[in-house]
């Protein structure tokens, strides 16, 4: 883990901080519960490596993770990929909170994998940081797989059932094996702060300054490559 301590020992000329968004999920009564997970939570859960996410997993399936992880295949992105397609730790009737690129892209993820995906976004469109092609593509693949995509949905909480939410002006249960709440992107400063506090020069990229996914944070690292060039 790159802590102030360990860069000091570098004694660098410069530090690009790119340490990511943190994700907590908003405020929704009823996201502790047993079938409910984060952003975070699911990609520790994919990898292994989240203990208090896979403590919400049933005996077996902590059993099949823990012989992933002791094989060292969840390590492997793409050993990973392949064998998502045979198993997961995931049920068959999912419900996404967040309908940008995470939730979008992740409801890709399962629908590929054979879960029933519906998407319940609070804004009134899909996928605003995606590129128009993208966008489009990835809709267009949802629907044509059965997923439900909703928009102007408003969450109200999550039950053992599934999500309440009211869509236009109406009260909707989406039931759902396991909810999965893609949204609580925010920007993360913390080391690049601390940076500043020990007067070693540092330029913050990509989503730890604002969410910006993939293509802001390869703009972003563009610019600071330009900017030390003009340093230099």
């Amino acid at each position: 883990m790159a802590t102030i301590e360990r860069i000091e020992l570098f004694q660098p000329d410069h530090v690009i901080v790119a340490v990511g968004a943190t994700r907590d999920a908003p405020p929704i009564a009823g996201k502790d519960l047993n079938h409910v997970f984060d952003g975070e939570q699911l990609r520790g859960l994919l990898f292994g490596s989240d203990v208090e996410a896979i403590k919400k997993l049933s005996i077996f399936q902590r059993l099949i993770l823990k012989i992933g992880r002791a094989s060292q295949l969840l390590r492997n992105v793409k050993a990973l990929t392949m064998l998502s397609k045979i198993w997961m730790p995931l049920k068959k009737n999912i419900t996404i909170i967040g309908g940008d690129l995470v939730g979008l892209e992740l409801a890709e993820f399962l629908i590929e994998r054979g879960r029933k995906v519906t998407v319940l976004e609070p804004s009134s469109s899909l996928g605003p940081n995606l590129s128009i092609v993208r966008r489009s593509r990835v809709v267009h693949l949802l629907k044509e797989h059965g997923a439900t995509l909703l928009t102007n949905v408003q969450i109200n909480e999550i039950t053992k059932a599934g999500v309440l939410y009211e869509h236009n002006k109406e009260a909707h249960l989406a039931k759902a094996d396991q909810v999965i709440i893609a949204m609580g992107a925010n920007p993360n400063l913390d080391l690049a702060n601390a940076l500043q506090t020990r007067n070693i020069r540092s330029t913050a990229i990509g989503d730890c300054t604002s969410v910006g996914y993939i293509h802001g944070a390869i703009a972003d690292a563009r610019n600071a490559v330009l900017e030390m060039d003009d340093l230099a």
